[in-house]
């Protein structure tokens, strides 16, 4: 994929980039809201215009999965029949089970789609595209929607994926899990790393470590002295302040997120005690923290990704 240009109007998102997906690339895709990562898969899934050139693989399957794909589900289908005319060579049984992964027990698999909520149907679609015979996914904020025991299932899922797909999401410790490759957007250009994110993070780390350790080595240079009025201070001194700043805003961020992560995982497992789930009020109550809770998660692992994108260009 050859992309020479993707603007919005007098803004430029992309500029003389090229993109190459290989088999068995599983790639996460990083980076500050805004930066055009949600139209980046709308190109390569070639729904989103653009000036450049596209060629696909030979017998590529694709699926695409984003919050724009809930139109297309069947609003008079039960979750069950939606997911019957996905995969009619699936068994009841084994749907059944999907849908349970993703939070729908019982009867809950008779609902119509009209009657779920935006959540509820998020998922629904998520279990349809997993249930596709695609060979190439995009997966747009997949983990949205989903408890603990959901994402775990969707990361042995992907994990055992035989294709290739690419990933937009905001947990880090989610895409830790499922990707082999990085890209991230960088100067209105894709640009990659090949490794895990673990591995990412150790390079920017080393990145930066080089990088000081190479600014101490310069030579001072002495000036005559002169008399000035005020002191301004060096572009590379500021900006090494300013690295340091958004560093310490990661690490706390990252602390912040395992302790949200930790009580989010606690709430769950309270609802599903019976003196709770058998009280409507414990429910109620319990389910406005978890609400509250998941809202605050996605704030803070927006906040993190916007610090970690900074913390990038920085070291660039």
């Amino acid at each position: 994929m050859d992309v020479r240009e993707k603007k919005y109007k007098d803004l430029e998102i992309f500029h003389d980039t090229q993109i190459t997906i290989e088999r068995g690339d599983k790639i996460a895709l990083i980076g500050a809201n805004g930066k055009g990562k949600s139209t980046l898969l709308r190109m390569i899934d070639q729904s989103e215009p653009y000036v450049g050139e596209f060629h696909n693989g030979y017998n590529v399957i694709k699926a695409f999965y984003a919050q724009h794909q809930l139109e297309s589900l069947t609003l008079d289908f039960t979750l069950l029949e939606e997911l019957q005319h996905c995969a009619p060579e699936q068994s009841d049984t084994t749907l059944r089970t999907l849908l349970g992964a993703f939070l729908f027990k019982g009867d809950d698999v008779f609902k119509k789609i009209r009657v779920l909520s935006g959540g509820e149907k998020s998922r629904v679609a998520l279990a349809r595209t997993i249930l596709t015979k695609a060979n190439f996914m995009l997966l747009d904020e997949p983990t949205n929607h989903l408890d603990i025991q959901s994402v775990n299932i969707l990361i042995q899922v992907l994990q055992n994926f035989k294709g290739s797909y690419v990933i937009v999401s905001h947990d880090r410790f989610f895409l830790a899990e499922v990707a082999n490759k990085i890209w991230y957007i960088e100067d209105k250009k894709l640009k990659q790393y090949p490794g895990t994110y673990a591995e990412f993070e150790e390079w920017q780390e080393r990145n930066k470590a080089e990088k000081e350790k190479a600014a101490k080595k310069e030579p001072v240079k002495v000036a005559a002295p002169v008399a000035v009025k005020e002191t301004v201070q060096s572009p590379d001194k500021d900006k090494k302040k300013q690295h340091q700043k958004l560093s310490t805003t990661v690490k706390t961020l990252e602390k912040e997120l395992d302790e949200l992560k930790l009580t989010k995982e606690s709430l769950l497992v309270k609802m599903g005690e019976p003196e709770n789930y058998a009280s409507s009020e414990k429910t109620k109550l319990l389910k406005q923290q978890l609400q509250a809770v998941e809202s605050e998660l996605l704030n803070k692992q927006q906040k993190w990704e916007e610090a970690f994108s900074l913390m990038i260009e920085l070291e660039a």
